[in-house]
């Protein structure tokens, strides 16, 4: 399945410490070689199997790291670290933002424990980070490693029953990459490539079930969350995303209702079409010249088309969330109360809406270069605006009781703003809006953002 192939992932490994406070000894890649393939091809294993090699797994981990209280320890501070407030995230947030998934995650670890394998990669690097302690980063890439190869072992027997089990394994799995990103810069195969191969892998296991598969429980929950990050690697490659079919926009919801957040990432789903037939149309010589403007108009009524739909969300379902974050921007002074999940959420939602709008009006504005006598464009088209509000919301996350959340919020907009900046700004000058993006952080959460942007691909 794509994205759980080749290239082989190299997982580093050390040998065991006795004391904890030794220094962490040199790491060596080692390979995981693909087991013995049956006639068709495929490699698979049952959930019994998998069930079964994975607690042997945990029962060796237990017995490296001490017990299971030291494991439900290390799960404990990852939540709590991970999670605005140090909370479960609430469902009145998830409306606004993707992090709904954690709940459920962390119901399926109980139940499934290649999730609950997968949990304990995430909780042990965390740990071993903040701790300071190698060897727990040593075990963290074990455990790791042994939750890719059991998930990429388990894929060809994949049904609506085990479906969840793996889905989750994947999101936590591009989760540990992601924070992996924000805290250091690897060499070689960075975290950032990995984690668009857990991104490939993830949109695989989704699309290979049917639509059908994911209108209720946790199934929907999962695909909901999805949808957003599993766009970004269309974005980065100009090519259509699988999920702006019109089944993958409808079916989900046939018994329940799309929010704010799930009607913007509609749009959002559509922009790498936009980019793909934009790069077409550009970037070759047409036969004929009739074919170049009838190709021109059409790509133009279709941005118009996303732009009254960013239009109407912006004064019905996301009229609250617009009205939030622009306040938050206005230059008046706000109240210094800590921001509750929610409040982070609609940021977010806000972040997301903003990068949107600079997705598309940058190419209305591209387009309407090539072709001057075409609409006149209004003035909230004019895509730097949102350069400059995203740059001057990106601070608000920039609070210590945000967690480990913050990279998940903030790297979509960042890239982003950076990628335009990189392409539109006069070489060797600093434009405002760059002067903004650079001075939206500080401290550790300037190293974060630098260090993802070094991994992203």
């Amino acid at each position: 399945m794509v994205g759980y192939i080749q290239p082989r992932i190299f997982v580093h490994t050390s040998q065991k410490h006795a004391d904890a406070s030794a220094q962490t000894q040199r790491f060596i890649p080692e390979s995981y070689a693909a087991p013995p393939r049956t006639e068709s091809g495929a490699v698979s294993v049952s959930p019994k199997t998998t069930s079964s090699m994975v607690s042997s797994i945990i029962s060796e981990l237990e017995q490296s790291l001490g017990s299971v209280a030291f494991q439900s320890q290390c799960l404990d501070n990852f939540w709590s670290s991970l999670l605005p407030n140090s909370r479960e995230f609430p469902k009145s947030a998830s409306n606004y933002s993707t992090a709904g998934w954690t709940r459920i995650v962390q119901g399926l670890c109980e139940r499934h424990s290649l999730v609950r394998l997968a949990v304990v990669a995430n909780a042990l690097s965390l740990l071993g980070d903040q701790s300071g302690q190698g060897f727990i980063v040593v075990q963290a890439w074990h455990v790791y490693g042994r939750s890719l190869e059991i998930l990429a072992r388990s894929l060809p027997a994949m049904n609506d029953t085990n479906g969840d089990e793996l889905l989750a394994t994947s999101i936590l799995l591009a989760q540990y990459e992601l924070l992996q990103g924000a805290r250091s810069r690897h060499s070689a195969f960075s975290s950032g490539q990995r984690w668009n191969r857990h991104a490939l892998g993830e949109k695989a296991i989704l699309t290979a079930r049917n639509p059908n598969s994911f209108t209720d429980g946790y199934s929907h929950q999962l695909l909901i969350d999805s949808r957003l990050h599993l766009t970004y690697p269309d974005l980065r490659h100009r090519k259509r995303s699988a999920f702006a079919s019109l089944e993958w926009k409808t079916t989900p919801w046939l018994l329940k209702p799309k929010d704010a957040k799930n009607e913007l990432i509609d749009v959002l789903v559509d922009i790498p079409a936009i980019m793909e037939d934009f790069d077409a149309l550009t970037d070759s010589t047409p036969k004929k010249v009739d074919n170049q403007v009838s190709g021109h108009q059409q790509l133009e009524e279709r941005c118009w088309i996303l732009d009254a739909q960013l239009q109407r969300w912006s004064n019905t379902s996301g009229l609250t969330t617009v009205n939030f974050v622009t306040n938050e921007v206005s230059g008046e002074p706000q109240a210094t109360t800590i921001p509750t999940s929610e409040d982070f959420a609609m940021a977010h939602l806000g972040l997301i809406y903003w990068t949107v709008c600079l997705l598309l009006y940058q190419h209305m504005y591209q387009l309407g270069k090539i072709n001057p006598t075409g609409t006149d464009l209004p003035e909230r088209v004019e895509p730097r605006q949102y350069c400059r509000r995203i740059a001057l919301l990106l601070p608000y996350f920039a609070k210590s009781n945000l967690g480990e959340f913050f990279i998940n919020m903030t790297a979509f907009p960042a890239i982003t703003i950076a990628r335009f900046l990189d392409r539109y700004d006069t070489p060797g000058q600093s434009s405002e809006e760059r002067k903004l993006l650079q001075s939206a952080f500080g401290g550790t959460y300037k190293r974060r953002i630098d260090n993802f942007l070094g991994t992203w691909p």
